[in-house]
């Protein structure tokens, strides 16, 4: 009778943007090199902190760039695609920034700014939203976008072109911006404050 005798997963390699999502799919064939359809697959991720995968073989990045390895499994047998993950890059107003996503904002954080202290900013980003919106009295209507800055340099040369703030520039640890409704931080003053949450500082 036939009977699973290899898997083969598809792609065998991926590229995945933080919090972005990449389907994959296995085919199983017989012994006789036939496919075969309906054979239950366990899917894995390795290590669990690049991202999940659900029982359809859907993978969610996570929330810090990585490299690992995706399993799909069916008793001895198993298949294996090389998974790496990426914060993606956008340039605005001559600054190129990493993206990357809270649970209620966008998080720009410009591209010299290391990982780690990236991953910290986007820790501290929701508890600092919520005191944003009690000052304010009022929720944002849309999230929020939060530009991290290197250092004062970097905040004043994009005061106006990232920001699109029309006062002076000033040396301030952040800056919320009403008309653009964008979030400035400074995070060469504010890394030295820790722990805080960062963006009480506007």
């Amino acid at each position: 009778a036939p009977a699973p005798t290899v898997l083969t997963l598809s792609p065998a390699t991926a590229s995945v943007a933080l919090g972005k999502t990449q389907q994959l799919s296995v085919t199983v064939k017989d012994q006789s090199g036939n496919a075969m359809t309906g054979v239950p697959i366990t899917w894995s991720v390795t290590p669990a902190t690049i991202g999940t995968i659900n029982a359809s073989g859907l993978f969610t990045a996570g929330s810090a760039p990585g490299s690992g390895t995706l399993i799909a499994a069916f008793g001895s047998l198993s298949a294996t695609a090389a998974l790496t993950t990426f914060s993606p890059t956008v340039t605005i107003g001559g600054f190129t920034f990493n993206v990357r996503a809270s649970g209620t904002s966008d998080v720009y954080t410009e591209s010299t700014i290391t990982t780690a202290d990236a991953q910290t900013i986007v820790a501290v980003v929701d508890p600092s939203v919520a005191y944003i919106e009690g000052e304010f009295g009022r929720k944002f209507g849309q999230r929020p976008a939060i530009y991290a800055f290197r250092d004062t340099t970097s905040m004043n040369a994009g005061w106006s072109s990232v920001l699109g703030a029309t006062s002076t520039p000033s040396v301030v640890n952040g800056v919320f911006v009403r008309v653009t409704k964008k979030i400035g931080l400074n995070w060469g003053l504010v890394k030295g404050q820790l722990p805080h949450n960062t963006a009480r500082h506007e």
